[in-house]
């Protein structure tokens, strides 16, 4: 009833709202330059924003270049209401609708691509965030186009593509705790001939970051190198080939380890990460077809820092990703399209470790090598009837997976294993058109998430101190599942766009490690499918061009917001219901811009309260000494954005993030830094 009545509350506000936009006293659409919206994440093909059923958020290009950072995890996190875990050391990873974050692995809750392929990185850590144009967060279950890890949605995140007069710009800026950075951007070109897009970064932080208590954190420092290259040219007048490759390379990347271990516990790392896209389109007559080949590498090598002795390396992990892509977008009629294909994908790991001794001599890995085969075939149709008053989209997946651990060296224990399975996943959404403005829109739809190959075909064994520890694979193991549905009602014109939805998601089959064997010299466990969860909550969002409210241009005063309140949040494990760790109750990102001739100007907040984690502190110092989870501290960051150009060439800018001082954390007893300046230069060409 209470869901019902908020709906209403909503339509009645959307009513007022179409009624005052009529009104002399509001902005028309003759007063102001209408932006028309798409997104492409939605089904996999270009669609107006307003035709798509489910909820999709754009962080546009402006938004981002106001926004200092050099990673994707802070862009998101500080332009989407998406929930965060981020360590000093770049590990991060964001979840959507309740699903707890994932920082690391090759199947997690929320699949990020790039350009709508694989990024080939196990964390948004190792992503560069160069070039990209705009970024689109799909909310809610996309296996139906993606297959898995699409539970909690998509991040699709776009590049620039540029042809005409070559143009770009170099930057160069400095700022607090010794960060520097070095930036050249350019592109341009004839299509008919060769288009081009490439960019090159540096990024270093010199200094530990000082945090919002007012203290140093030794050992937070790092140094990130980044390139990115396009090539793209017209095949005739139908046809067009594109060639995407991208590097990001990190050295020194300092872990503190947690902030109650003091000085006692850090590591670095060097992580790297290597991709490449080579992409076919053409149109023949109402086909769009597109064949996509992409491989990539990421490695990680960690090195350990005792307190009294020379670091050395302690253990590394390259991830390889390989696959193709062949889809087709079917013009049927005016009012009925279909897209399908097949998608292909390899993903192998493996893991070379060494002895703690720092001898530099090769010992057995705690994970075993592994790999995944992942075959799938899609369908996707959108129906537009009545003037497009009615659309309906309504598809499926069906995917076949095989997981296997592979023989790896000095694992002498490890019979190598494999198991399979396949799944299928439908979804259907439908849009109303109240008026040409007003429109409700739902989606029903089912998600899963692959096992990893180490928990269906694993074996370690490994003595920790006087206990021999034994961990097996469980070949029945079955993909964790969800259902979802959705029901919103949203609002747009040219200068206003406001969004209300409700969704509800169940989750069965949720992954478990339980122990079958627990003494004093002998543990044994395994994996089982134990848990369930219930994820329910309502998103909103604005976006308002005030602008003529104040006597001001079109384009001058825009203010966006973005918010989640979870009402349900729990999953059901064998030992009991628990709230879902890392999640928060109520979180939203808003941001107010001007732009004015050569000066912009952006002030922006993120608020976050009621998440929950474990204290692994050493001392269990954020429970009182009882351990188990505890609460967060809820806090609001604000970051400030001003820039004035001089003529068409130069221009100068100021970031200041964390504006108050805010002492907080994404991950419990790794606080961000405090208070901190970025100046920059850029000379456009």
């Amino acid at each position: 009833m209470k869901q019902h009545s908020v709906l209403l509350a909503t339509a009645s506000l959307l009513s007022s709202l179409a009624g005052f936009a009529q009104t002399p006293n509001g902005p028309t659409s003759d007063e102001v330059i209408a932006l028309e919206k798409f997104a492409v994440t939605a089904n996999r093909t270009l669609q107006p924003l307003a035709d798509i059923p489910q909820r999709v958020e754009l962080i546009a290009g402006d938004v981002l270049a106001e926004t200092q950072t050099n990673t994707i995890s802070d862009l998101l996190k500080k332009n989407a209401s998406v929930d965060v875990i981020q360590y000093p050391s770049g590990l991060s990873g964001v979840g959507l609708r309740g699903f707890r974050p994932d920082y690391s692995g090759v199947s997690q809750h929320v699949l990020v691509l790039v350009d709508g392929h694989p990024t080939g990185a196990t964390g948004l850590g190792s992503m560069s965030a160069l070039n990209v144009e705009r970024i689109e967060v799909l909310k809610g279950p996309a296996s139906s186009l993606y297959g898995s890890s699409a539970m909690g949605g998509v991040i699709n995140i776009i590049t620039k593509k540029s042809s005409g007069p070559l143009s770009g710009f170099a930057q160069a800026g400095y700022g607090s705790f010794g960060t520097y950075e070095g930036l050249i951007s350019m592109g341009g070109g004839n299509p008919d001939q060769l288009d081009f897009d490439t960019a090159f970064r540096t990024y270093t932080r010199t200094d530990d970051y000082r945090m919002g208590n007012g203290a140093d954190w030794t050992n937070t420092r790092f140094e990130n190198y980044s390139g990115t290259l396009r090539l793209g040219r017209n095949l005739g007048e139908h046809w067009r080939l594109d060639l995407d490759t991208a590097a990001f390379l990190s050295r020194d990347v300092e872990n503190p380890g947690g902030l109650t271990y003091g000085d006692t516990n850090w590591s670095y790392a060097d992580w790297d990460q290597w991709s490449a896209n080579l992409r076919l389109t053409g149109k023949l007559g109402d086909h769009t077809p597109q064949l996509t080949l992409h491989r990539s590498l990421e490695r990680y090598k960690n090195y350990e820092q005792p307190e009294d002795a020379p670091a050395f390396l302690y253990y590394i992990r390259d991830t390889n990703w390989a696959g193709l892509s062949v889809q087709d977008s079917w013009q049927i009629v005016p009012a009925f399209q279909a897209i399908g294909g097949f998608d292909y994908q390899l993903i192998k790991q493996d893991y070379l470790s060494y002895s703690t001794t720092g001898s530099g001599a090769r010992v057995a890995p705690s994970s075993p090598n592994d790999s995944q085969d992942v075959y799938g075939v899609f369908l996707e149709t959108v129906t537009k009837l009545f003037d497009d008053r009615l659309i309906f989209n309504a598809g499926a997946r069906y995917d076949e997976i095989e997981l296997e651990t592979r023989p790896t060296p000095y694992a002498t224990t490890l019979t190598p294993r494999s198991s399979s399975f396949d799944t299928f996943n439908p979804r259907a959404g439908i849009v109303y058109r109240v008026t040409h403005d007003l429109r409700l829109h739902s989606t029903i739809g089912s998600a899963f998430i692959a096992p990893t190959s180490s928990q269906t075909a694993g074996y370690y064994d490994k003595v920790v101190g006087k206990q021999r520890q034994v961990t097996r694979g469980n070949l029945g193991l079955k993909p964790e599942s969800s259902d979802t549905w959705d029901v919103g009602i949203g609002y747009d014109r040219s200068w206003l766009a406001v969004d209300l939805t409700y969704f509800h998601t169940t989750v069965d089959d949720k992954i478990e490690s339980v122990y079958l064997t627990n003494t004093p010299a002998y543990r044994e466990s395994t994996y089982v499918n134990a848990s369930t969860a219930l994820q329910t909550g309502v998103e909103a969002q604005l976006d308002l061009d005030f602008s003529s409210l104040v006597a001001a241009d079109s384009g001058t005063w825009l203010l966006n917001f973005s918010a989640t309140k979870m009402i349900d949040r729990e999953q059901t494990l064998a030992a009991g219901t628990s709230v879902i760790r890392n999640v928060a109750d109520f979180k939203f990102n808003t941001g107010l811009t001007w732009h004015h001739g050569p000066w912009r100007a952006r002030i922006s907040a993120r608020y976050v309260r009621g998440m929950w984690d474990n204290d692994y502190s050493p001392t269990l110092a954020y429970t009182n000494g009882k351990g188990g989870i505890f609460e967060y501290p809820s806090f609001i960051v604000c970051d400030a954005f001003v820039s004035r150009k001089f003529g068409t060439r130069h221009e100068v800018s100021l970031s200041v993030q964390n504006l108050f001082d805010r002492f907080y954390y994404e991950k419990n007893d790794y606080p961000m830094p405090g208070l901190s300046f970025f100046g920059r230069y850029r000379f456009s060409f």
